[in-house]
């Protein structure tokens, strides 16, 4: 399935979208002139949110050619939210936002021009998660959230009125997960888990009570991936000298390689849109 991609070079206020399928690059499309202090981009079916932590943030249409058309300009937003992130399943567009100062979470609709529908606040939060993914499973839209300083992971399902159902608690995980990436194969909802410093990978199968399977025992990848971005049941891996490879996710996590790429090293954030045109 084609996507696009956003890439955002902090330092040269560029960015750039590209058409991805098959794991190569087409349809280029270049922007100078975007700040330099974005900290989050955050992608949804019908666009892309820009976050400045000075409380600004902009939502922009993305045309199948890559054009951007703002939308939807915000102000006043906090400064402190460490997480923004993207809750979507088929028909529901939902934002989770998070603050690890207070330890609060908020939870919002998103519209077609991105603005926010029927807040729904959450204190008491844990001030120490530190990687919250959507995760979609039982036929419902779903969030996790890992605490590594304890090795906790907990997962719940979202309604309609968006309140979060607790589901499932796992702990004594490790606590050195880098990265958790969600991934939609063919025989259902995946979850990789990377660790960085020994280069470890491991898959689990989502079950629709929460449960996690692990399929293909451990993997060893190399440990200066920088970026790992999920397409679907597609992979890109991305390092710290701008070299990328990217990958179709079998059953069991294998990966078979579609292609590799040289890309300047440095890209701040790279970012997946479904091709949802």
């Amino acid at each position: 399935m084609p996507h696009q991609v956003v890439f955002y070079d902090k330092s040269a206020q560029q960015g750039e979208i590209y058409h991805l399928n098959g794991g190569h690059l087409s349809a280029h499309k270049g922007f100078n002139g975007w700040r330099s202090s974005w900290s989050q981009i955050v992608s949804f079916p019908h666009g892309v949110l820009f976050y400045d932590k000075n409380g600004d943030a902009e939502f922009y249409h993305v045309s199948p050619s890559g054009d951007l058309a703002m939308t939807a300009s915000h102000k006043g937003w906090r400064s402190t939210w460490k997480r923004i992130v993207p809750l979507t399943f088929p028909g529901v567009n939902k934002v989770l936002f998070y603050d690890n100062v207070v330890g609060e979470g908020e939870l919002y609709d998103l519209d077609q021009s991105g603005n926010l529908h029927n807040h729904k606040k959450f204190p008491g939060w844990r001030k120490t998660w530190k990687i919250i993914i959507s995760v979609n499973f039982n036929n419902a839209p779903g969030v996790l959230f890992y605490d590594p300083t304890v090795g906790c992971v907990e997962m719940y399902t979202i309604t309609p009125s968006n309140d979060l159902v607790f589901v499932k608690q796992f702990n004594g995980l490790r606590t050195s997960w880098k990265r958790i990436i969600p991934l939609y194969l063919s025989n259902g909802t995946h979850i990789l888990f990377y660790e960085k410093k020994s280069g470890q990978a491991e898959f689990y199968h989502v079950g629709a009570d929460g449960s996690l399977a692990i399929q293909g025992g451990a993997h060893q990848w190399r440990t200066t991936w920088k970026h790992l971005i999920p397409f679907g049941d597609e992979l890109m891996f991305v390092d710290q000298n701008g070299q990328a490879e990217v990958y179709k996710v079998g059953a069991g996590g294998h990966l078979g390689m579609q292609a590799s790429h040289q890309w300047r090293a440095s890209w701040k954030r790279i970012v997946a849109r479904p091709y949802a045109f």
